[in-house]
């Protein structure tokens, strides 16, 4: 008997590729910003018409992290609430404090 499992993915188990795309489309929400190709080609270093990056944007989507598209626009769901809000604070320099 199979029992139907849902994958829960965290930030820790994402590919780094992945990971770096969704901190900044993550960051871009937080300001009421559209992310787009050209941003997220020069962070991963992967040109815009890159397959790879393209699998990577699409693999966010599958996974649940985002919802959308580049042309759209992305939003996060209420499931990923939390995880979005952990990301961010992660990402915020100017709260942090550093010996």
């Amino acid at each position: 008997m199979e029992l139907n499992r849902i994958k829960k993915y965290t930030a820790a188990g994402l590919p780094f590729l992945q990971a770096q795309l969704l901190r900044q489309i993550y960051l871009d929400i937080t300001k009421n910003k559209t992310t787009d190709l050209k941003t997220l080609s020069e962070i991963s270093d992967y040109p815009q018409e890159s397959k790879i990056l393209k699998n990577a944007i699409d693999s966010l989507i599958t996974k649940n992290f985002i919802y959308g598209s580049l042309q759209e626009g992305f939003s996060i769901s209420e499931e990923k609430f939390d995880f979005f809000q952990k990301v961010v604070k992660e990402l915020d320099h100017n709260g942090k404090v550093y010996s």
